[in-house]
């Protein structure tokens, strides 16, 4: 996720080639993936603030998280809401958590 790594790929690729040396206007991380690897979301996005002004967590998986203190640091909801400036949305669907619940979402908004 440094931004020398970040350009070289996007040079290499075929996709985003053209785009080389530009800012990147958004970034995705998919945190808590299915084979289980779960980012430092702090750290990620520290990194990640260097390069590009919008970052997206994509934690479907991962709503549970906030709940449990052994991850710390490890998702983007993170923190207390009142230290964060601007506002921040997370969306965690239901059906990735209960299954009985398909094609539901919950939507948390700090304002």
């Amino acid at each position: 996720m440094q931004p020398e790594t970040l350009q070289k790929k996007i040079s290499a690729s075929p996709l985003t080639k053209t785009k080389a040396g530009q800012k990147p206007s958004y970034s995705v991380v998919t945190n808590c993936t299915y084979d289980g690897v779960c980012y430092n979301a702090k750290e990620a996005q520290d990194l990640l603030a260097k390069t590009s002004d919008r970052i997206h967590f994509d934690e479907a998986w991962y709503g549970y998280a906030r709940f449990n203190p052994i991850y710390c640091d490890h998702y983007a909801m993170r923190g207390e809401p009142g230290d964060h400036n601007g506002p921040t949305v997370f969306c965690h669907p239901l059906h990735a958590q209960i299954t009985e619940c398909a094609f539901t979402s919950f939507l948390h908004s700090r304002p």
